[in-house]
């Protein structure tokens, strides 16, 4: 199994994950998208969020949204970001990626690293994870995705020869629908392998779309979302 040493950085911070971060609404930061005040997960996190304080990052940029949460960027580490979140789904997945940071030495191959998380005291149904920070796949790449998760998911779940000679014919029509096909070949290689890499490991790739996977500068395919991880 191919693995990476994990960063100075989290080795420092390995426990620190288990102190009780004093509660706050969602950061204040000055670039949020326009009329994101009025988004309704804004709202909804600052309203079940009770106290107000700084986020132990320090200070925070706006990164991203996704259906649950919010993503932010640390001023003082590029390399991380900070996540405020209501699916419990991703503390529960956050508990498996630890344990096994733990019991390796090593950042998960195909899964972002963990540095903290936990709940945001006083709510009760607010988590805050802070991840490791990695570059988002190519527009074609996320193209491609989009066709190839359905197909990747139903081979890793199915040992029927039948369904083996569906997939092949399925990944052709893909294959052929792109220019370079060599490149895109590679890639469907690469995401296979990820997805037979979590399934080895106790993860899932439910939902394993463009958006929800990314690629370290070492060129890692990695899992983004922790919430379908832990199904």
């Amino acid at each position: 199994m191919k693995i990476i040493k994990i960063s100075k950085g989290l080795k420092k911070e390995r426990g620190v994950w288990r102190i009780v971060h004093k509660a706050m609404p969602l950061p204040k930061v000055d670039n949020y998208p326009e009329d994101f005040d009025y988004d309704s997960l804004k709202r909804n996190l600052d309203r079940d969020i009770k106290e107000e304080t700084n986020d132990p990052e320090g200070e925070l940029d706006f990164f991203d949204r996704g259906t649950y949460g919010v993503v932010y960027s640390p001023q003082s580490d590029p390399k991380k970001v900070v996540k405020y979140t209501f699916d419990r789904s991703e503390i529960q997945a956050a508990k498996k990626v630890w344990d096994y940071q733990k019991k390796w030495g090593t950042l998960p191959q195909h899964i972002v690293g963990l540095y903290d998380f936990g709940p945001v005291p006083s709510s009760k149904n607010v988590y805050r994870l802070v991840l490791e920070k990695v570059n988002r796949l190519k527009e074609e790449e996320q193209d491609i995705v989009a066709g190839l998760y359905p197909i990747a998911l139903e081979y890793l779940l199915s040992d029927d020869p039948d369904t083996d000679e569906y997939i092949i014919e399925e990944l052709d029509i893909i294959i052929n629908n792109y220019k370079n096909k060599e490149k895109t070949k590679s890639f469907i290689k690469e995401y296979f392998s990820m997805g037979e890499w979590l399934k080895d490991e106790g993860f899932t790739m439910d939902e394993a779309h463009g958006r929800n996977i990314g690629r370290r500068d070492n060129g890692d395919l990695v899992m983004l979302d922790y919430g379908m991880l832990s199904k």
